[in-house]
């Protein structure tokens, strides 16, 4: 996602002219504007997160969900990348939100219920330094696409990079999981 993180901005700059509204078309009402709207989606994502029944996530749902969702990550950082409208470019950023809003705290929670006491630290900071290596690892090369070729190449690099998670929580999916508690999703939602 460092790509889209650090690209997303400039692409919008430089691929799309913003409307007038209130008498000015100055990109930092715009983006002000795209970002709040952003934030209260994110919210409702939130809030449905935490009232979500647990016995809607039993086993092998959780894994199906997170697939689902980067599914949809994925294709709206291809929209995103392809669109040929301000609006469904913009749409296509607040769905992404959107849906790693509701992905964070459902992956955090699925993966702490599936962990054994004693190796869960140690797993969950190993994700945290592969996400952070990822974000190494990919960032640069994708920038380097966006130099070389285009900003647009570099986001559809960014989707495709993105895309092999979809097959591994497909995959995670027939596993065996106990079932998440609503204390667990509460909590998970909490952070």
């Amino acid at each position: 996602s460092e790509a889209f993180d650090r690209l997303s901005t400039l692409h919008i700059l430089q691929t799309f002219q913003f409307p007038t509204f209130l008498g000015t078309d100055s990109p930092v009402l715009w983006f002000g504007l795209f970002s709040l709207v952003g934030s209260l989606l994110g919210l409702a994502a939130s809030e449905a997160m935490k009232r979500l029944h647990p016995e809607g996530l039993n086993r092998g749902v959780p894994a199906r969900l997170l697939a689902a969702l980067a599914t949809v990550q994925v294709a709206s950082t291809l929209v995103f990348a392809l669109a040929g409208s301000l609006w469904l470019a913009i749409g296509a950023t607040w769905v992404k939100g959107v849906a790693g809003t509701i992905a964070h705290p459902l992956s955090g929670a699925w993966m702490n219920r599936n962990l054994e006491s004693q190796t869960r630290a140690t797993v969950l900071s190993m994700e945290g330094q592969m996400n952070a290596i990822g974000q190494v690892a990919g960032g640069p090369p994708l920038g380097w696409v966006g130099s070389a070729w285009s900003v647009r190449a570099a986001l559809v690099g960014s989707g495709l990079v993105l895309s092999p998670i979809i097959a591994l929580y497909a995959r995670a999916a027939s596993h065996r999981e106990r079932p998440l508690t609503t204390e667990e999703v509460q909590e998970a939602a909490a952070d």
